[in-house]
């Protein structure tokens, strides 16, 4: 394989997979037909993006809303330092948003696909890349000098000692979260008719 052609497949995979079996060898063979050009690769990769938000996953969609939850959660800064109780309220109601958010997911991909642990599997991956990456940018910013924390952040880099035991506190609260959703979604399946399932 070489370096060209190993790069065209890894473009190719910019596309759902439904788009990929219709029009990926067309593409294929034009992108390996002309040089690949700076202008040509951002073309492929941004026309990629436009398929998968045509017609997104109950994945991409949960992604989407825990990254924008994570990132309100971030920026919000109250006026007064928050206390110990208004911390731990946050913290419920981020648990609660969360799970409705990770439960959705697991739910809806089982519904569409029928299989419990890609549903479960792909629950936990919008939750995990959903508060990473807003949390690594935040860091970033702060680290850059360019910001100051909000209470979340704050709260973070206060607690970063302990940062192991909230990971696998973390795992251990959502991952029965994206199951039960799984196997929720699984039961609806065998009850609603063959259209309905398209969610």
């Amino acid at each position: 394989m070489t370096p060209k052609s190993l790069t065209v497949w890894f473009l190719l995979r910019a596309y759902p997979a439904a788009w990929r079996k219709e029009y990926g060898e067309e593409l294929r063979s034009l992108l390996l037909s002309q040089p690949l050009s700076a202008s040509a690769v951002g073309d492929v990769l941004l026309n990629g993006a436009r398929q998968h938000l045509r017609n997104p996953t109950p994945c991409q969609i949960g992604l989407i809303c825990i990254l924008l939850w994570r990132c309100f959660s971030l920026a919000w800064n109250p006026p007064s330092p928050p206390s110990a109780v208004w911390w731990t309220h946050f913290v419920q109601v981020d648990r609660v948003v969360m799970s409705m958010f990770i439960f959705a997911v697991g739910f809806c991909e089982v519904l569409r696909n029928g299989n419990i642990f890609r549903g479960e599997q792909r629950a936990y991956y919008s939750w995990w890349l959903g508060t990473l990456i807003p949390d690594l940018i935040a860091i970033l910013i702060l680290a850059a000098g360019l910001g100051s924390p909000g209470p979340a952040l704050h709260h973070i880099l206060q607690t970063r000692s302990s940062i192991s035991a909230q990971v696998i506190s973390d795992l251990l609260f959502f991952t029965p979260v994206s199951l039960v959703g799984a196997i929720a979604g699984k039961i609806s399946r065998k009850w609603l008719k063959p259209d309905a399932r398209r969610v």
